[in-house]
């Protein structure tokens, strides 16, 4: 960030000032928050202009953050959200990433074109890779209704129904073969997806492939 130099005690002020408003709000989740300044090169890009500068900040305010809507089918789970998950800058233009969720096609939808009309009205435009389409919960699922009956018979107890807001693979299979019945299952895994994810290793044999075996037996 460029800051004039007979104004970098007012900027170090303000940062300062926010730092610890924002400190005060995440005092219980994040606590020991700390931000520091560090002079970088004297020399850089020529800055953006005050108006542009200014588009680039209501698009940031703008944009929707966070959940959107939850599911109708299971209490509790997300079903819509999005968020901002980066922001690069180069000498032709300043580029916002966003990640838009939802188990409802329609919904991401709606999302994704308030995202297109919020860029268009700063003057930017939204380029769009494929996605993991939607998979929506469905608790009356005769293969799910298999599973938990060969789950009961193994153990002899109730399994725990759950959904989860993310990306899954079933959703790709679902878009090919529309109205086909799937569900998820797997062993039990750990901090998913950072670099310290871990298997607890002896969910695989006992619990996930014999309950594979039974809800295979069993729609034979």
């Amino acid at each position: 960030m460029l800051v004039p130099a007979d104004g970098r005690q007012v900027f170090r002020d303000a940062v300062d000032a926010m730092a610890a408003i924002v400190g005060e709000e995440l005092v219980r989740t994040d606590p020991g928050l700390r931000v520091e300044i560090a002079d970088g090169p004297q020399a850089g890009p020529a800055p953006m202009s005050a108006a542009a500068t200014g588009r680039v900040l209501d698009l940031l305010v703008a944009l929707p953050q966070g959940l959107t809507t939850m599911s109708p089918e299971m209490q509790g789970l997300v079903e819509t959200s999005t968020n901002v998950g980066g922001v690069e800058t180069d000498e032709a233009a300043v580029t916002v990433v966003t990640l838009t969720r939802s188990a409802t096609d329609s919904k991401m939808a709606a999302v994704k074109q308030q995202i297109r009309t919020i860029a268009r009205l700063v003057g930017g435009g939204v380029e769009e890779p494929e996605g993991y389409p939607g998979w929506r919960p469905d608790p009356d699922s005769p293969l799910l209704k298999t599973a938990v009956a060969a789950y009961r018979r193994l153990h002899g107890e109730e399994p725990k129904i759950r959904a989860v807001h993310a990306g899954l693979e079933c959703a790709l299979f679902g878009k090919k073969l529309p109205g086909v019945d799937m569900i998820s299952m797997g062993p039990t895994m750990h901090r998913v997806h950072p670099p310290d994810e871990a298997l607890y290793h002896p969910s695989v044999a006992a619990p996930m492939y014999e309950l594979l075996k039974a809800v295979l037996e069993a729609v034979q």
